[in-house]
């Protein structure tokens, strides 16, 4: 199957990693222990993100925008 096409207000667990500069695992790993971004699970398996919750999200963690 191939990945999906997503909309600009989405981003897959990689591009989120590789934008924030972490490991893919990272992210993986905070999900499995409910922190970090909410993330949603497409049919097929793949994790997004859905870019505002992500930047809210950072914001709370005290990143400027």
């Amino acid at each position: 199957m191939a990945k999906p096409q997503l909309l600009p207000d989405f981003v897959t667990r990689e591009q989120l990693a590789e934008k924030l500069g972490l490991k893919l695992k990272t992210l993986q790993n905070w999900n499995a222990n409910g922190k970090g971004p909410r993330s949603y699970r497409l049919e097929g398996g793949y994790a997004v993100y859905k870019v505002e919750e992500v930047t809210a999200w950072l914001e709370r963690q005290g990143v400027p925008s």
